[in-house]
């Protein structure tokens, strides 16, 4: 974060290609102390065992069969989340409990993220990145994104892995005025904090009920549109009432 504060932007995505990959191993290390098996978590991360994830009975067991390869990059994040899937079984299958389901979005969104966020720290570094945003841009969303990340992974993670995620280094709001991307981003991140507030992290009651009312053209990050069958993915709660101006 240093590297980013200063505005040196190459060498915040060469180090931040490695914190995602020591991110990744300390989730391992920590799910497991959670779990009270934290001696196995060295030869998950060596590569000397494996998951094996049995979608059809919803289970993922712990094996003692070597990896094809030893582990790297961005690749300790995909076992991180196979740990947690280990070690916390209705993380893989929440069942139809809303809370359950809202906790597996949150933090599938939050580790599948993190990958992409590698592969961009990547291009950035190998200069194949998309040569239409400039690294400023890119740079801030991928600071953006891991306020919001070190936020969604407290829920998950030990009580001393969440005081370790609260002390690490925030971006440091710049005085210069950000580009509308930029702009765009921090308001997406501020509303979904917003949501969050005002939903005890998106933890619905039998009392609450909510309402959405969709403009007539809404679209996602990806320039799809957002219409009514994608808000539960989207916001993890159970809408009482929709009103879509698209139909």
């Amino acid at each position: 974060m240093e590297f980013y504060n200063k505005g040196d932007y190459e060498h915040y995505f060469f180090h931040t290609r490695k914190s995602i990959e020591l991110i990744g191993k300390f989730l391992i290390f920590d799910t497991l102390k959670i779990k009270g098996e934290e001696d196995k978590a060295s030869k998950i991360i060596a590569g000397d065992s494996s998951f094996d994830l049995d979608f059809r009975n919803k289970v993922c067991n712990l094996v003692q069969i070597p990896q094809p390869r030893e582990p790297e990059g961005s690749f300790f994040i995909t076992l991180a989340k196979s740990t947690m899937y280990y070690a916390f079984p209705t993380l893989f299958d929440p069942g139809q409990f809303p809370k359950s389901k809202r906790i597996k979005v949150k933090i599938d969104t939050c580790l599948d993220s993190m990958i992409e966020y590698y592969n961009t720290s990547s291009e950035v570094v190998m200069h194949t990145a998309d040569s239409s945003l400039d690294e400023k841009t890119q740079a801030d969303s991928c600071a953006t994104f891991f306020v919001k990340a070190f936020n969604d992974l407290k829920t998950q993670v030990s009580e001393e892995a969440a005081i370790f995620l609260a002390s690490l280094d925030m971006p440091v709001k710049n005085e210069i005025k950000p580009d509308m991307n930029i702009e765009k981003a921090i308001h997406v991140s501020n509303d979904f904090s917003i949501l969050d507030n005002i939903t005890h992290n998106l933890e619905q009651s039998t009392d609450e009920y909510y309402v959405a009312l969709l403009p007539e053209t809404l679209q996602d990050n990806y320039g799809q549109i957002l219409k009514a069958g994608r808000l539960q993915d989207v916001f993890r709660l159970d809408w009482h009432f929709i009103v879509d101006l698209n139909n």
